[in-house]
């Protein structure tokens, strides 16, 4: 029986000693500094996640863990049937989905866990059977999962993983299936993070949910002019906008974490780049910040030092 006890990772942080090496090889190979664009970027993390100057990727593998979360059932955070997780593990099983398009295309082996679907595959051949219970219970009703089997969960996917990486694979992707499973992830994510308003993207007040088109000309017009200083009818300004994203990082460097995650929109993230970057907070939306990208910021010696952008 797993405990909780026996659930011990270790990851240590990523050592930048030899960036500056890293960096210099990128530099000099045959191009332009910076040609090869977010490439080159690319190329710096590997080499510090891996920490050597020399990185290789060897026998770069995927493992999707597929289960069943009982809200699913009733249908109430769910566009399609419970069902379709089992489906879509056999369509795995089968070669017939994205992921597998994706693994054929660039040498990726593919690992396929049955975590806990609420479905009998039998000797299902390909298959990792690993089923810990045929899916969660229902958290609206009642826990969705015992301590016990949360920690067998947790070792059992360890243990598939360290039997990947002992196959001298150094690179491992992981995904999921499970109709219902981002209701799960939100709430979970929920439990161990908080929330802060002066993260929130840019109060247009009396413009708020309006088309761009139906705004008043003139208004619109002015605030176009200067929205670093121009308030909406009844909103804020860019500049009231960067200036409390500012005083949430404050706070975030006055309690010393080792590391930080914020998750927040992309106006308030070119508002704190800009700000970083000694940029005019006019000139903050010709930063190109698309879609759940990351940055990384590194705070020492009193400075913020923008490592990379939109990755």
């Amino acid at each position: 029986m797993h405990t909780p006890e026996s659930l011990t990772f270790s990851i240590p942080p990523i050592s930048r000693d030899i960036a500056a090496a890293l960096q210099r090889k990128i530099d000099t190979r045959t191009k332009p500094p910076g040609s090869l664009g977010q490439l080159e970027a690319a190329a710096l993390r590997l080499g510090l996640i891996l920490h050597t100057c020399e990185p290789v990727l060897k026998h770069p593998s995927m493992v999707v863990f597929a289960g069943d979360h009982g809200i699913a059932a009733q249908g109430q955070v769910n566009p399609f049937p419970q069902a379709v997780t089992a489906q879509m593990v056999l369509n795995f099983l089968s070669g017939g989905a994205a992921i597998n398009v994706f693994c054929r295309q660039h040498g990726i082996a593919l690992t396929v866990v049955d975590a806990g679907v609420k479905y009998d595959f039998g000797n299902c051949d390909g298959l990792v059977h690993a089923k810990i219970a045929p899916g969660t219970r229902n958290y609206l009703e009642e826990p969705a999962m015992s301590p016990e089997a949360c920690s067998a969960a947790l070792a059992t996917g360890a243990d598939i993983v360290r039997g990947v990486a002992a196959g001298s694979s150094n690179v491992i992707g992981f995904g999921e299936m499970g109709i219902g499973n981002t209701s799960s992830a939100a709430l979970l994510s929920s439990r161990n993070a908080r929330s802060d308003n002066r993260l929130k993207e840019l109060h247009f007040g009396d413009w708020e949910m309006r088309a761009w088109d139906d705004l008043p000309a003139g208004p619109r017009d002015q605030w176009l002019d200067d929205f670093v200083n121009h308030r909406p009818p009844g909103g804020e300004s860019y500049g009231e906008l960067q200036q409390r994203a500012l005083s949430f990082m404050r706070d975030v460097l006055q309690e010393e974490h080792e590391t930080a995650l914020v998750v927040t929109h992309g106006g308030v993230i070119r508002a704190l780049l800009a700000h970083w970057q000694e940029r005019p907070a006019l000139q903050a939306y010709d930063i190109t910040i698309g879609y759940g990208s990351v940055n990384l910021v590194e705070y020492t010696n009193g400075v913020m030092h923008v490592h990379w952008i939109d990755q």
